[in-house]
């Protein structure tokens, strides 16, 4: 049937001086489509060009499959292994979170033990496979006392801040203040007191001086607060999403056997001196990590010891240059059921890439101490 030549293309409209007018045919059909699917193509075509397109497919369809929203059908032609090897191919490595309460724009090796994190699960670079650990993390060590000072503070207000948290616990400012002036009246209460105490007048004069001096100090902590605090404020922090490019197979699993690690691991430690197969089997990675670290050295010289250098700088070390990237051990929400979301602990940080900066409203320390660079404030 022929299409009234005055329409646009895309729209049907039969020619009323066409007396065979009927409904329209299989060409009329593709004539009205075909603009559509035309640039619908183009626009597929051009977001198939993108490697981060297909990336993102393949997580997507990943993650449907930890969900169980893929047909079972479909698990089964082997699709799931495929997605996940093309994600490996274009993207190797798997992807982690790290939580602090400073701003920088890459992660720093040779600044750990600079922050407030503690390497509780070794030396390392502290990562988190659950996202909310990360942000808790953060938000401890954003609110802390010694993080409310501002980046562009004089040092004097930040010095002032940094030795009133050391003599106090409180993790507010109005608390700090409170408790330093407590401790400062204590102390002078106590001075009074020691004339009363049967000492010698000597003995009683420099007991009391001891307590005076104790009440300035923290009466100085209280001057330095006051005059600062226009300086101060709690932290927000910031969130790092990163992709870690290295096979976790090949990382040590604090919380698992010897037996059970891959054959790469059980070669290194092996090598090593630290698992003996038969014999050892039921060895952990955090205990085979903690033979390892009595065995390494401590710093050899001042300078060393400066820059963090320790048994577990060298358990670290010596882990990496055999082959052992980092380590992996159950979360604090995964802990007790003893399976579960993991942290990381990185030995190098060449193999990170930070693939998201961000916030989120609200106010990691285990040892999310990892270091930042170019942000003013660094751990």
């Amino acid at each position: 049937m022929l299409r009234n030549a005055l329409t646009p293309p895309g729209v049907f409209e039969p020619d009323p001086g066409n007396a065979l007018a009927g409904p329209p045919s299989l060409a009329d059909a593709w004539d009205v489509t075909a603009p559509a699917l035309r640039r619908n193509a183009a626009d597929t075509w051009a977001a198939a060009k993108d490697p981060q397109f297909w990336q993102d497919a393949v997580e997507q369809y990943r993650n449907a499959l930890l969900m169980g929203s893929v047909a079972p059908t479909m698990k089964g032609l082997g699709l799931d292994a495929a997605a996940t090897k093309v994600l490996q191919d274009m993207s190797p490595g798997f992807r982690a979170y790290h939580g602090s309460p400073h701003s920088f724009d890459r992660f720093d090796y040779r600044k750990i033990g600079t922050g407030e994190g503690n390497q509780v699960y070794g030396h390392g670079l502290y990562f988190a496979e659950a996202e909310p650990v990360a942000q808790g993390y953060r938000d401890r060590l954003s609110g802390a006392l010694g993080m409310m000072v501002q980046p562009a503070a004089p040092q004097a207000a930040k010095d002032a801040l940094k030795m009133a948290a050391a003599r106090t616990s409180e993790t507010t400012l109005d608390g700090a203040i409170s408790d330093l002036a407590a401790k400062r009246d204590a102390a002078m209460i106590n001075a009074q007191n020691a004339y009363e105490l049967g000492l010698s007048p000597g003995d009683a004069d420099r007991l009391a001086g001891r307590y005076q001096q104790v009440g300035h100090h923290f009466q100085d902590l209280l001057d330095g607060l006051h005059d600062h605090r226009e300086h101060f404020a709690p932290g927000t922090g910031n969130m790092y999403q990163v992709n870690i490019a290295t096979n976790p197979e090949h990382m040590l699993d604090w919380d698992k056997p010897m037996s059970e690690h891959s054959p790469h691991v059980q070669d290194v430690m092996r090598k090593l001196g630290v698992y003996r197969p038969g014999k050892n089997d039921d060895l952990t990675g955090g205990g085979a990590y903690g033979i390892l670290e009595s065995l390494s050295p401590g710093a050899a010289t001042q300078e060393e010891y400066a820059a963090g250098v320790n048994r577990a700088y060298n358990a670290s070390k010596a882990l990496r240059d055999a082959g052992i990237p980092g380590l992996r051990y159950l979360d604090q929400d995964s802990r007790a059921a003893g399976s579960g979301s993991r942290n990381t602990v990185l030995f190098d940080d060449k193999a990170i890439e930070i693939l998201r900066k961000y916030g989120i409203a609200g106010l990691m320390a285990g040892g999310g101490a990892a270091a930042g660079v170019n942000s003013g404030n660094s751990e």
